[in-house]
């Protein structure tokens, strides 16, 4: 055993360090713009080296950007309204849920203590004390009537992430943190800062798990572009989330793009359905390429299948199909309610008219 421990030591073996894993979300970009002619046709290179799903959004009430990434960092669905929901007072302005959501501060600052004890206040706790960024609206969130079965969730994927020792870190605005706090509501590193591409090798490098969150859709396609080198290189693993905006009023889905050893190219991402990928599935699937474990009723690992004539193009047809059936769907809802509608006046007239009758 000496021997063959000293051979892999000084006999010139080599073990290749296991690819990172980087989650990049992307607001602004729906599957519509990705189009050939749109504004983002570009990511379509991502597709063809590697995989591509459309996101199948399905939130609890009002969808929003908030919820959506919620939803993600807790691996079940979570509701987070906008218009549709109630309002709280912070500091003397009235703000919706989706506004709470974005209650994110650094507490390494000069004015972290203020912040420290806004957290205390809040939680009835100390904030952590490594915690580099802390989330102020959890509480409130947890306490919305559509979340009470699932509020215990929220922080999952971080918390996974952080009890297996991998070194995570943020970078960007609220949506990140969103995704990957713990069940404290805390980072540990990271900055909400914007990341640049040049910028990218030299974040990655101390972590094994980066989380960057773009609300520009052109920078964010500068770091999708720039992230497919890297994983051409096999050297990450990355999935990239883009959400259209706003989600509410936006009927076209978004897109989720995998790319690195673990997504061939020109394959196709599938959970329940071929070609869709919900956001539940994401923190599975996350955690099954960091290396850590899940487990969630609401979802599963996606897995990337090949199809025949290329993965836009089975994309769009499930596209052109989603258009479909919404298009038809909302006119056979206004057919059936109006048949019904008459069908009641009808009734209703022959009644009234038996009844003058006798």
């Amino acid at each position: 055993m000496t021997l063959l421990l000293g051979a892999l030591a000084f006999g010139g073996a080599t073990w290749a360090a296991p690819p990172k894993l980087v989650l990049l979300l992307v607001t602004g970009v729906s599957a519509a713009d990705v189009a050939p002619g749109g504004p983002y046709e570009k990511l379509r290179t991502l597709a063809e080296r590697g995989s591509v799903g459309l996101a199948e959004i399905g939130l609890p009430g009002e969808p929003t950007e908030a919820a959506a990434f919620l939803t993600v960092g807790a691996g079940v669905p979570l509701a987070v309204p906008d218009k549709a929901g109630p309002r709280v007072r912070e500091g003397g302005i009235d703000l919706t849920m989706a506004e709470v959501a974005t209650l994110v501060f650094r507490s390494d600052t000069r004015e972290g203590a203020v912040v420290c004890r806004g957290y205390r206040k809040r939680y009835g706790r100390y904030a952590p004390l490594r915690s580099r960024i802390v989330h102020l609206g959890v509480g409130t969130l947890s306490r919305l009537p559509e979340n009470a079965r699932s509020a215990g969730r929220i922080g999952e994927l971080g918390e996974r992430w952080k009890r297996a020792g991998k070194r995570v870190r943020v970078v960007g605005n609220w949506a990140g943190v969103l995704v990957a706090m713990d069940r404290r509501y805390a980072v540990y590193d990271g900055s909400l800062r914007t990341l640049a591409p040049r910028e990218i090798g030299k974040v990655l490098k101390p972590c094994d798990i980066l989380v960057v969150s773009e609300d520009r859709p052109r920078q964010g396609l500068t770091l999708a572009m720039a992230l497919e080198k890297l994983a051409r290189r096999q050297e990450i693993h990355a999935v990239i989330l883009c959400l259209p905006r706003p989600l509410a009023d936006n009927p076209t889905p978004g897109l989720v793009f995998g790319l690195g050893p673990s997504f061939p190219p020109d394959t196709v991402l599938t959970g329940n359905r071929e070609g869709w990928a919900a956001l539940t599935d994401l923190a599975p699937t996350l955690s099954r390429l960091a290396g850590t474990e899940f487990a969630t009723d609401s979802g599963r690992p996606l897995r990337a299948t090949g199809v025949v004539g290329g993965s836009m193009a089975r994309i769009e047809g499930h596209l052109k199909w989603h258009e479909f059936v919404r298009h038809w769907g909302l006119v056979f809802q206004v057919v059936f309610w109006g048949t019904a509608l008459a069908l009641s006046w009808l009734v209703l007239a022959a009644a009234f008219t038996r009844w003058r009758r006798r």
